[in-house]
This record gives C-alpha cells, sequence and structure tokens, in this order.
C-alpha cells in the first residue's frame, strides 16, 4: 500500500486489523483510489471489494483480421496470447469449424476485465458473429444464388467495400447477384485489393 502511494503505516494497518476483526474477510483484487482515503475508509473498502474495473475495445466493421490483431495487440491490459499464432492456429484454439478467420468476428464494442486474454475476447467475438451470421442466413430472401452463410458472409464484405453508402448497397447486390445468376465473372475491385493485402499501393 505504500508503494502504491497510500500514506499508511504497516503497525497501523496490523493494530487496526486486530482490533476491527476481519482481516480474514479482504477481498483480493484490483483497487483504485481517488484523492484522500481515512484509514477506516481504506479498511473498509478492502472489506466490501470493488468490482473489477473493465475495458473496452472497438472492432469496426469491415476490418480484416490482420486490422484485428493489430487492435487487440494495442489493447490496455487485456493479456497478449495469440502474437505467436498463426491465424489458423487461432482458429483451432477457439475449435472454430472455419481454418481461415476473415469476417468471423462480430464487429462491436467490447467491454473486458482487466486480465482478460485476447483468446477470450475473439471468441465472443466468433460466438457472436455466428449469431448474427445464422439469423441474417434464415432471413434470406429467396432465389439467392447462393450456398451457405458463409458465401452470405463473403458477398457481404464485398458489397461493403465496394459502395460506402448505405442507400447503394442493395442496387451493388443486386448487380453481383445478377453475375452469379448468369455465371460471369464479380469483376469486383475490392476483391483484388483484398488478395494484394499489404503489397496494394493504390494501383490496380
Amino acid at each position: 500500500l505504500r508503494s502504491a502511494g497510500i500514506d499508511v503505516e504497516p503497525w497501523q494497518l496490523a493494530v487496526a486489523w486486530r482490533l476491527r476483526g476481519d482481516a480474514e474477510q479482504v477481498k483480493a483484487g484490483r483497487y483504485e483510489f481517488e484523492g484522500p482515503i481515512t484509514l477506516e475508509g481504506l479498511l473498509d473498502a478492502l472489506i466490501e471489494g470493488q468490482p473489477e474495473k473493465e475495458r473496452t475495445i472497438a472492432l469496426i466493421e469491415g476490418w480484416t483480421f490482420r486490422q484485428v490483431r493489430e487492435s487487440l495487440a494495442k489493447a490496455p491490459e487485456l493479456v497478449a496470447t495469440i502474437a505467436e499464432l498463426s491465424d489458423s492456429d487461432v482458429m483451432r484454439r477457439l475449435d472454430a469449424q472455419e481454418s481461415h478467420p476473415e469476417g468471423l468476428f462480430a464487429p462491436d464494442t467490447y467491454a473486458y476485465r482487466i486480465g482478460s486474454t485476447d483468446l477470450e475476447l475473439l471468441a465472443r467475438a466468433y460466438r457472436l458473429q455466428r449469431q448474427r451470421l445464422e439469423a441474417a442466413w434464415e432471413q434470406r430472401a429467396a432465389g439467392l444464388t447462393l450456398a451457405s452463410p458463409r458465401e452470405l458472409l463473403i458477398l457481404a464484405s464485398i458489397v461493403e467495400k465496394e459502395s460506402g453508402r448505405q442507400e447503394d448497397r442493395p442496387m451493388v447486390a443486386s448487380v453481383f447477384h445478377n453475375r452469379l445468376r448468369i455465371g460471369m465473372l464479380l469483376q469486383s475491385d475490392p476483391t483484388t485489393i483484398y488478395g494484394l493485402g499489404e503489397q496494394f499501393d493504390g494501383n490496380l
């Protein structure tokens, strides 16, 4: 406590605990105190415990898995466990059916407890994306030329990258569905850009 900046003598603490008789009820954990605190207030806090502080991290719509990894690596007080793992190894650790992670983690803002791991957070994002994808597949329009929820996800990602305007996306999706229906190539710039990855220099 002294090294953390709380001005209390060890003997004072020992005497106070003995007089109170509740030292065995101290809750282990991480405590944050703001401003002055009395000895009695300090002891009360250690007995009552404090809810663990939470941090938040946002996974942004349209991010690649590489960008997700970079964001997790920078998240404060999130324990890094996947830095040395390949993408397929990460998916195995999640007991995922898929080996390729792209698009399988729901964009959202996630709260996490200090000391949680990046793999735990990814597991939550993976489960949420599966739920959303299954719901979207159940509500799909009749007559789509898509064979699986995975194909739905891929096409939705292409449509999203093809147009930044939400109101244009139904029309863009319709163009792609028509091309798929007649066996035509999609001819979508974002797919080439994605394939080039970090090598893309703006020139297609």
